[in-house]
């Protein structure tokens, strides 16, 4: 699963840790992080500024194309262009280990 920003995650848990290497090497942190920048992406983070290769994202967050399929109907469906759930200002639920890599999980909101 090369690639996957979940997969990566799931590596850094201790639990996982602990199967690859026998010992639990860190901890995961959560820490808010406000998007400064969506495109390239750049978060704030506790006053560390993240982008490029310090990030990881759920690839559903960024600009994709999905297959849509409309309730009732039946396959194929049609692709549309699903545009950004990130804004400048917004602010995102961010997990580390070591304030070097940083895995944006969701966007978060105040009720």
């Amino acid at each position: 699963m090369e690639g996957n920003p979940f997969a990566e995650l799931a590596e850094m848990l201790p639990e996982q840790q602990g199967k690859k290497s026998g010992s639990n090497t860190g901890k995961l942190i959560m820490r808010m992080g406000t998007v400064l920048t969506v495109t390239p992406l750049t978060v704030d983070v506790g006053g560390i500024t993240a982008s490029g290769n310090e990030l990881r994202v759920n690839s559903a967050m960024l600009e994709h194309t999905e297959t849509v399929v409309p309730s009732g109907e039946t396959p194929p469906g049609f692709e549309a262009s699903v545009t950004p759930v990130l804004s400048v200002g917004d602010t995102v639920l961010v997990l580390t280990e070591d304030d070097q890599l940083f895995y944006i999980s969701c966007k978060v909101v105040s009720v």
